[in-house]
C-alpha cells in the first residue's frame, strides 16, 4: 500500500472578481481567504478544482516537515494508527518549562537592576 500523495496550495489572489463557480471551487478546496495554506490529497477531483482556479493559486508538492523534535519522538510510542498522547504531552511540558524558567529569571534580573539604579540615584541626590 503506497502513501497518499499530498499537494500544498496557497491562495495568492483574492476571489472578489472570481465567478460563483470559482468561489465554490475555492471553498471546496478549503481556501476561504488570501494567503491561506491547505494541504490536500493529490487526486483527480482536487486536480480538476485546482485547474479551474489556477490563476489564483500557488501549488507545490507537499513535503512533510518534522514538527516533533527527535527527543520527543523517542519518548513517544507508536501504536498502529495512534500515538500515546500522554507521553508526548509530558515531553512537551518538560521542554516548555525549561524555556519559561529562563524567561522568569531574566525578568527578575532586569527588575532588580532597575531597583538598584533607583536606589543609587536617591543616594547620590541625598549626599549633594
Amino acid at each position: 500500500m503506497s502513501a497518499v500523495k499530498k499537494i500544498h496550495i496557497r491562495l495568492k489572489r483574492s476571489s472578489i472578481r472570481a465567478t460563483d463557480n470559482q468561489k465554490a471551487n475555492l471553498k471546496g478546496l478549503g481556501l476561504t481567504r488570501r494567503e491561506k495554506v491547505v494541504v490536500i490529497d493529490d487526486n483527480a477531483s482536487s486536480r480538476g478544482m485546482i485547474k479551474k482556479v489556477l490563476h489564483l493559486l500557488e501549488v507545490q508538492p507537499y513535503q512533510a516537515k518534522e514538527s516533533v523534535s527527535k527527543k520527543i519522538q523517542d519518548q513517544v510510542e507508536v501504536i498502529p494508527g495512534k500515538m500515546i498522547e500522554k507521553k508526548k504531552k509530558e515531553a512537551i511540558k518538560k521542554t516548555s518549562k525549561k524555556t519559561s524558567t529562563k524567561k522568569v529569571a531574566e525578568k527578575k534580573n532586569s527588575t532588580v537592576k532597575k531597583a538598584e539604579k533607583k536606589t543609587a540615584k536617591k543616594k547620590t541626590t541625598k549626599k549633594a
